[in-house]
């Protein structure tokens, strides 16, 4: 009966995974974890094994994934201080994570399989079904690698002997495979204020075999951060690289002499408020600017009025008061020539600088 439901488990996951083969889903990973167990009484072992498990993980959707895993295994039984009891075994898991992948991602992970027990004495060797439950977390990135720390705790079954069930505690790394199919690309792309979208919206930039729809670079399914402000630097998962300014919000322009924010102005902000809601983390330094004629102080002024306005209008939309802070710089960092029309009307803007924590010191409130 076990090997029955053994082959059924098996073969509605593996039918899982041949519908992510056709629907594309390609996020996979590698990972090997080291395990300490506290072994069930019954396998007359010591007070402690060790372990180490490798294996393969592939997404079936944002947040289910099936894992392959090969396992070995060593108990103490204190007898002449040898190691007499052995596990080797293989296995296929779901895990379903609480969140999608993020900073922090909680999740529960689940399976069946074969194990071989190689224990004192011989004749008691025998292959048995092998199942195990549990609940872990992974950390966020680690750096630009990809990679991330897992932990997990689990109940392992054995159908050695009638039954026994061991305690495993595990902890090891996940390793991003073939990042290439993750994301298209990294977009490290500073876009100019003459490259910036028009008013009427921001078209997604086209990446072929797949939707991008803020058109940071990261396909959808795959995007952790959706609605990330166009020209902004992100990672593998589509989220803010900090700290970092967004040059492309020099299209929130001005009135000569005045901080009323202009109809284009509110287009880009709308979608900028749309960016903070899909990333809770994002902190943001709102700096204003001022073209070069009349008095520098009345510049210095106008530049924060400037910067403040953005910040209500924000704060209308419900972005929290604690993640931002505001800036008025006068004329002193023009990106044109006051010489002209056109430059002095560029000169007159509100940029953004993007931090994924709360920065320390940021400018005048």
């Amino acid at each position: 009966m076990r090997s029955i439901i053994l082959i059924g488990i098996l073969g509605v996951m593996l039918g899982a995974v041949s519908q992510a083969e056709a629907g594309q889903l390609r996020h996979k990973y590698f990972g090997v974890l080291v395990n300490y167990f506290a072994p069930d009484e019954a396998r007359l072992a010591d007070d402690e094994g060790v372990g180490i498990n490798v294996l393969f993980g592939r997404e079936l959707n944002p947040h289910l994934y099936f894992e392959g895993q090969a396992f070995s295994n060593v108990f103490e039984t204190g007898v002449n201080g040898g190691a007499d009891l052995y596990q080797h075994g293989v296995g296929l898991d779901l895990m379903a994570t609480l969140l999608r992948r993020g900073s922090f991602t909680p999740f529960i992970i689940g399976g069946v399989g074969y194990v071989y027990d190689d224990v004192v004495p011989n004749r008691l060797d025998s292959g048995n079904f092998y199942a195990n439950a549990g609940l872990g977390v992974l950390s966020r990135e680690l750096g630009s690698s990809g990679m991330r720390v897992r932990l997990d705790a689990r109940a392992a079954y054995d159908d050695f002997e009638g039954g026994v069930t061991d305690v495993r505690l595990g902890v090891g790394l996940e390793i991003p495979l073939s990042p290439t199919e993750l994301v298209v690309r990294e977009v490290p792309v500073p876009v100019a204020a003459s490259e910036a979208a028009p008013a009427q919206g921001y078209p997604p930039r086209p990446i072929p075999g797949g939707v991008d729809s803020d058109g940071d670079g990261v396909l959808d399914n795959f995007d952790q951060c959706p609605n990330t402000l166009p020209g902004t630097r992100v990672n593998r998962s589509g989220c803010v690289v900090e700290p970092q300014v967004v040059g492309v919000l020099s299209s929130v322009h001005f009135e000569w002499n005045k901080s009323r924010l202009l109809p284009d102005a509110r287009t880009i902000l709308e979608h900028a408020a749309l960016a903070f809601v899909g990333q809770p983390s994002l902190r943001v330094e709102i700096v204003g600017h001022a073209d070069s004629t009349g008095n520098p102080a009345i510049n210095d002024q106008i530049s924060q009025a400037r910067a403040e306005a953005v910040r209500q209008f924000l704060l209308q939309r419900g972005i929290p008061a604690e993640r931002m802070q505001v800036q008025g710089l006068g004329d002193s960092q023009p990106v044109s020539s006051n010489s002209t029309d056109m430059g002095r009307w560029e000169n007159r803007r509100v940029e953004f600088r993007l931090e994924r924590k709360m920065p320390g010191a940021m400018g005048k409130q």
